[in-house]
């Protein structure tokens, strides 16, 4: 027993030696100058009267452009005079701004959600987070800001130390200062750890990367969350101790705070890595066994506590010479004492089954949380394409290209790219067709080698598209459309935006007999138009057929025959073989897709005419339906100023108003049962809308740094929130609607 007690003992020695050794080493990086880029400072607050005075003068003093900075104050919802203060502070100070926290934001709580709403109200690239109850140096700003734009950082954190009045708090101040030697001893050898939240800044791609404090599981650590997720997005973290980035804290003036405060930190580091835990249970152990050293061989035991002493408060007088923060030398002599007692009244504290008190608000049983955390963030998140090339995707011809999807894991794909589109070719933003050199699943998709990657870039949700894939299958199995998920792109490491990834529609997505004479696909065929198309895309191909090659075998004669049908059979003719022209049914799905989503340019084009093989019908897969659900072609809104108009089609027109046809009433019995089936329901609607808008998080926010949603192309300035309320009111007006026309009541 006693061999196994001093093994342990020399491994925290050995601990100690080794944090020191990091704390020496010399980060030899060249740092470019910082220019005062736009800067967003953000301070939430609860019950902090005695404290946001003092903490919004310090800010006041900070060595930087008042008019590039930006002072957001979230007042979580303080039952005493903090927003009084605060916004006393605001009137004489313009780049100071109150902001009273409403509600929870997404999965966000507490100071979590504070700042995931003070993100979103800021506007500034670079975002600097201190508390209440801190004053910062005057250099503290530009000292976190010169890290925060070297290339690939995503978060850097200061160091804060304790003002201490009395001996208990400057005991309390000394804890503060050995804690944060460990921290950047141990980060300097490359076992990273946390951030500290009052003393951290991040840039707002690398925040947005993470999807947001809304979407995170809530955690009471929420530095070492977002610090977590940071660093798991490919961004490189920095921890600074220096007089530069130093600020400083009020210590807890109550044992009962103090105590709730640590076992709010222990609860965050119980998700740290496993050797995080061999860190902390080293540490841990130390007391317990050197009073047991101390009975089973008492010299030795003296020995080991005096070696650990001298480290330990050596550590110390480094430490406050390197910040130039004096030394209280009584409470440095006496340290070991308070040490020894907060050991103690900690370990008591934590395995006490109460309630966690922080700033008012109560957290019940947190040690359930943690598993919960550890699972919850290993939610898929969305993945980045890697787009290599060495010259400009062309726009005529695919070309090689090398493919890296990552996501949990990465793999990197031989393929061929290049840009598509029609109109929207005109649009900064292009789309690109990717073919894969071998078939490959990229993430929950089938196993594919043609892909399309769709800008999106007129639709501000970029969820049109995918609503509509997605309900058109779930109205039938037999129907079909691209399966699709949201990527990230880069191209040649530029961010180029959020893509809908999507199934090219092939053979192989239809489902084609491939041998079969009479298998075919055309992609928008030029046949329902009441008169013969003059521009179309290869004359040489005027039905546009997709598959087969039309050089291997025309089917134009055979599309031909069915265009002669359609215009110059007679009504008895017409009712009599449409049946065994097309699939009636996937038409009237065809039909009602177009009338929910009031996408007037589907009627005529967007879509893939097909037939799988002689036994089979012509059947339809809808495709480019961005430009539905509230929006029209050019654009512009329509709240249902103006309904589509399914007759301009032929095929349409004569099914609704060939005399004697069943037509109608089959359609009027379909709309009723989607709706009684709840398929066509405002309630599946959203449930398709808030499974998207989860997923995607502050991806879009993202895309906006890129792709400003002000731009020429667009017919108003709604932003991403706005748009989303577009869509979900216009389900609600378009339901009302069809339900009027088709005679529908609950």
């Amino acid at each position: 027993m006693e061999i196994a007690v001093v093994v342990l003992l020399w491994l925290f020695i050995c601990l100690q030696m080794l944090v020191l050794a990091g704390f020496f080493l010399q980060d030899n990086r060249k740092r470019r100058a910082i220019e005062f880029p736009k800067l967003a400072i953000l301070v939430p607050a609860r019950n902090e009267e005695d404290n946001i005075a003092a903490c919004i003068e310090s800010l006041l003093q900070l060595n930087y452009p008042k008019e590039q900075l930006e002072i957001w104050i979230g007042n979580d919802q303080s039952t005493d005079n903090t927003e009084a203060i605060i916004a006393n502070y605001a009137k004489l100070h313009k780049h100071i701004h109150l902001y009273n926290v409403p509600s929870n934001l997404g999965s966000a709580k507490a100071k979590g959600n504070v700042l995931a709403h003070l993100v979103k109200l800021s506007s500034a690239p670079y975002i600097l987070v201190t508390d209440a109850d801190i004053e910062v140096g005057k250099n503290w700003a530009n000292e976190l800001l010169t890290e925060l734009v070297q290339p690939g950082v995503g978060i850097v954190s200061g160091t804060t130390l304790v003002r201490g009045k009395n001996l208990a708090e400057e005991a309390q101040s000394l804890d503060w200062t050995l804690g944060n030697g460990y921290l950047i001893g141990l980060n300097q050898l490359g076992l990273k750890s946390t951030a500290v939240g009052n003393n951290m800044g991040f840039t707002r791609e690398a925040y947005l990367a993470t999807g947001g404090y809304e979407n995170m599981p809530f955690s009471v650590t929420e530095d070492f969350q977002l610090f977590t997720a940071i660093r798991a997005a490919g961004f490189k973290t920095v921890n600074l101790m220096n007089e530069a980035s130093l600020n400083h804290s009020k210590a807890q003036s109550q044992l009962s705070k103090l105590l709730h405060q640590r076992k709010r930190w222990m609860m965050g580091a119980q998700a740290l890595p496993w050797y995080w835990a061999i860190i902390f249970g080293v540490q841990a152990f130390f007391y317990v066994g050197i009073f047991m050293l101390l009975w089973l061989n008492l010299n030795l035991a003296i020995r080991i506590w005096v070696i650990k002493w001298v480290f330990q408060q050596g550590y110390l007088i480094l430490i406050h010479k390197r910040v130039k923060e004096p030394l209280p030398v009584k409470a440095f002599l006496l340290y070991e004492l308070y040490s020894i007692f907060m050991h103690i009244a900690m370990i008591t504290f934590y395995l006490l089954p109460a309630k966690m008190d922080w700033k008012g608000r109560k957290y019940v049983w947190l040690m359930l949380l943690v598993p919960f955390t550890i699972t919850s963030c290993t939610k898929k998140k969305i993945p980045t394409i890697y787009i290599t090339k060495e010259s400009e995707i062309s726009w005529t011809n695919k070309e090689s290209c090398v493919v890296s999807y990552v996501q949990e894991d990465s793999v990197v794909l031989e393929a061929e790219i290049k840009c598509r589109g029609g109109f929207s070719s005109g649009y900064p933003k292009a789309s690109y067709s990717l073919e894969l050199k071998e078939k490959f699943a990229l993430g929950d998709l089938p196993t594919d080698d043609d892909w399309i990657l769709n800008a999106s870039y007129i639709d501000k949700t970029f969820m049109r598209h995918k609503l509509s894939y997605d309900l058109f299958c779930q109205m039938s199995e037999n129907n079909k459309s691209a399966q699709s998920t949201f990527v990230h792109l880069k191209v040649n490491n530029d961010y180029a935006g959020l893509y809908l990834l999507q199934e090219e529609i092939d053979a192989s997505t239809l489902g084609m007999q491939k041998k079969d004479s009479l298998a075919m696909i055309f992609k928008d065929p030029p046949i329902f138009y009441s008169q013969r198309i003059v521009q179309v895309e290869d004359t040489l191909n005027y039905y546009q057929q997709k598959f087969p090659k039309i050089s291997k075998r025309n089917q134009s004669e055979y599309i031909k025959s069915f265009h002669d049908f359609l215009f110059f059979s007679s009504s008895q003719d017409f009712i009599k073989n449409i049946s065994s022209w097309v699939d009636l049914s996937n038409i009237i799905d065809w039909h009602l897709i177009l009338l929910l989503s009031n996408n007037s340019d589907g009627v005529l084009k967007n879509f893939y005419w097909y037939k799988v093989g002689s036994a089979s019908k012509f059947r339809v897969a809808i495709w480019d339906y961005d430009h539905s659900f509230g929006r029209d072609g050019d654009n512009t809104l329509n709240m249902l100023a103006d309904t589509v108009d399914c007759e301009r089609s032929v095929l349409f027109k004569r099914l609704m108003k060939t005399p004697g046809s069943t037509y109608p009433q089959a359609l009027k019995n379909r709309y009723k049962e989607l709706r009684k089936s709840g398929i066509f329901s405002v309630k599946n609607l959203n449930k398709h809308i808030q499974q998207m808008q989860d997923h995607l998080g502050s991806a879009w926010e993202t895309n906006a740094l890129r792709w400003p949603i002000t731009a020429k192309a667009y017919k108003d300035a709604n932003n991403y929130q706005q748009e989303m309320e577009v869509l979900r009111k216009f389900i609600d007006l378009q339901l009302n609607n069809l339900d009027a026309k088709f005679s529908y009541t609950y």
